[in-house]
């Protein structure tokens, strides 16, 4: 589970717990469902990426999610980002907000190729990605209120 507290001092400290994810075929070549669902995640990263370069003060709130989603990476067997360069917004509320898109978009394309696939470790995999990915938009909303404060 995704934990955001603010601080006293205003700054945010994001702690990840429970985030396991075991996928039993994740020793042998990725299938074309694992590569699709490698791509949402290697475009997460590279969202986190472009963010983080171009918004430092988020680094310490951001980090640990984009660390998540590189777990999340080799739970599709995949291991290492190829996703393309990415630009991050002008200012950091945009940026955030543009990262709960992105988490929201990426929880529903997890839940729809679970509903559409057939191994159950895969399906299970897939469950977990989409849950991780949701429980990230409140995290990210925290993010967003303590930046504008």
């Amino acid at each position: 589970m995704l934990v955001a507290s603010a601080l006293a001092t205003g700054t945010v400290v994001v702690g990840l717990q429970g985030c396991s994810i075991s996928s039993s075929t994740s020793t042998s070549a990725p299938g074309e469902d694992h590569r699709s669902s490698a791509s949402v995640e290697q475009a997460l990263i590279a969202a986190y990426d472009a963010v983080i370069l171009a918004h430092p003060s988020l680094t310490g709130a951001l980090r640990p999610i984009r660390d998540e989603h590189k777990a999340h990476l080799s739970a599709c067997g995949v291991h290492g980002s190829t996703a393309p360069a990415v630009t991050a917004t002008s200012t950091a509320r945009a940026a955030i907000s543009a990262l709960i898109t992105a988490e929201i978009s990426a929880a529903r394309a997890h839940s729809r190729a679970a509903l559409q696939a057939a191994d159950s470790h895969w399906v299970r995999t897939l469950t977990f990605l989409a849950a991780s990915e949701a429980s990230h938009v409140p995290a990210l909303r925290t993010v967003r209120e303590l930046e504008t404060r």
